[in-house]
């Protein structure tokens, strides 16, 4: 990708984000992340935005990855909730690579985020649906 590329697909992401947070309520805690995959070329998206209405139960999650293949937040869920941490989990089906690429093809991925320290630190991992294999990252955020 391009620099040019890179700054036009970071400001899309920020406008995106943006507007976004601007329709969350006023509960709803945001957690603003920059994420390091741990291998080049893992399915994990190098920023991470979560809303979650603790009173609700309500989770949305914008990545890159998000944003570039189906273009708006997705719902997402608390998978667990203790003094440690809280865990998000989330499903993409029927996106990226198509049967005629010549990438792998696979259903979907399954992405989890967990968040520790407050919400300041995140450990992300994928995992495409039907395989063994899986991709990690991790970073730190800012909450709102």
């Amino acid at each position: 990708m391009s620099r040019i590329t890179s700054i036009i697909s970071a400001a899309a992401f920020t406008l995106t984000a943006t507007l976004a947070a601007t329709t969350a309520q006023a509960k709803t805690t945001v957690y603003t992340c920059k994420v390091t995959p741990s291998q080049k070329g893992a399915w994990i998206g190098k920023q991470l935005i979560i809303w979650y209405d603790e009173d609700t139960g309500d989770v949305t999650v914008l990545d890159n990855i998000i944003k570039y293949y189906l273009g708006e937040p997705q719902p997402a869920e608390v998978e667990v909730k203790n003094s440690k941490r809280t865990t998000f989990m989330w499903i993409l089906k029927n996106f990226g690579a198509s049967g005629t690429d010549d990438l792998q093809f696979t259903s979907g991925f399954r992405f989890r985020a967990s968040l520790t320290n407050g919400g300041r630190m995140v450990r992300v991992s994928s995992k495409p649906l039907g395989y063994s294999n899986s991709f990690r990252g991790k970073g730190t955020c800012t909450v709102k």
